[in-house]
């Protein structure tokens, strides 16, 4: 698999000659919308499009943007669902960025608004100790609008940074995990038997991403290839998978692109917070002793008609006045996340780059 994988960006460009170049020009045939820079094909009037080729294997041309191909197949066994293949080339990213965009989870819960919860629940402890490769076990819920109830994944990430070839390959598959069990009322991504002539294995999500550099994985500029299943686990009608793909996809690529160029910055303003957390911390701590100190010492001065009595049932109610009042925001809060849901063009793509 991960052999095959590595091969994925000259596949990609195997599938892009195949489908993409017209065989009398040579130039480019548009798919659905013409893109700024690129010379296309005029054969026939240029009326020419490429959603009709195919390649062997059944990948089609479906969506084309600035800086991205999408091609579409129909996934074996699947009951009508493809499976899609993103291709991306981003000179103002570099792919060390790109690559932690996609693996580290908190900055994944700050630019994306459809993840309520994101956590590894376990991982490899031999590549702990490794800065090119990872194995983590991890959970999302995601956030489905109104008419749908939550999903969720345990999924396997493996993450490799090959410097001799130069390539960063992410593979993503379901699977299980006794530390996260199944919630009620959210659905959950899994990988299931199903019995045909012989039984075989479906599994209702999984990825794989390829980034190439241009030149070094610290500079910027790249290429990037994804490969991706996903079944919702629930039939949506064509017209609005085909709107949430032609629509959301490419709005989901340049907010991860976005994302990918401010990680910088964003580790940066993490560092200086976590170092004035630790500077805060330790003066409040020296100011705890000496205060501790001072009143150990009037304490010893003090008898007890000199001592102050405190109201306890109106400290209690301001108390219980100060939870209503946090609890009222936590309600706005929730208020706003579900707001959020009603983000349709998010909601079924935003599972590619786990």
């Amino acid at each position: 698999m991960l052999a095959s994988c590595k091969r994925d960006i000259e596949e990609i460009h195997r599938l892009k000659n195949i489908t993409l170049i017209c065989p009398k020009c040579h130039l480019r045939i548009v798919i659905d919308t013409q893109q700024p820079d690129i010379n296309y094909c005029t054969c026939n009037g240029g009326k020419v499009s490429a959603t009709s080729n195919q390649d062997p294997e059944g990948w089609k041309p479906y969506i084309e943007r600035q800086d991205m191909l999408i091609w579409r197949k129909e996934e074996p066994n699947s009951g009508g669902l493809f499976a899609y293949k993103v291709y991306g080339t981003f000179s103002d990213v570099t792919a060390e960025d790109f690559l932690q965009t996609q693996i580290d989870l908190d900055y994944r819960k700050k630019w994306d608004p459809t993840a309520r919860e994101l956590k590894i629940i376990d991982s490899d402890p031999e590549s702990k100790e490794s800065a090119d490769n990872g194995i983590d076990v991890v959970y999302w819920e995601t956030i489905w609008p109104r008419l749908f109830t939550n999903r969720d994944y345990v999924y396997q990430r493996r993450w490799i940074i090959d410097k001799e070839k130069r390539l960063i390959v992410i593979i993503s598959k379901v699977t299980e995990h006794p530390n996260a069990p199944t919630k009620p009322g959210i659905y959950r991504y899994r990988e299931y038997f199903e019995a045909f002539f012989f039984f075989t294995t479906v599994t209702t999500y999984w990825s794989y991403m390829v980034i190439k550099p241009y030149t070094d994985i610290h500079q910027p500029g790249i290429e990037f290839g994804l490969t991706y299943f996903d079944d919702p686990g629930v039939n949506i009608p064509s017209a609005i998978t085909s709107w949430v793909a032609m629509s959301g996809l490419p709005d989901f690529l340049i907010r991860m692109r976005h994302a990918s160029k401010n990680y910088q910055s964003y580790k940066l303003t993490t560092e200086k917070e976590n170092i004035s957390d630790v500077s805060h911390i330790s003066q409040n701590e020296e100011i705890a002793s000496e205060y501790n100190v001072e009143n150990n010492k009037e304490s010893e001065t003090l008898s007890e008609s000199d001592a102050v009595e405190y109201d306890l049932d109106e400290e209690i109610e301001i108390l219980t006045s100060e939870t209503e009042e946090s609890d009222e925001s936590d309600e706005d809060t929730e208020d706003s996340i579900d707001e959020g849901r009603g983000l349709l063009r998010y909601f079924f793509f935003t599972k590619l780059f786990v």
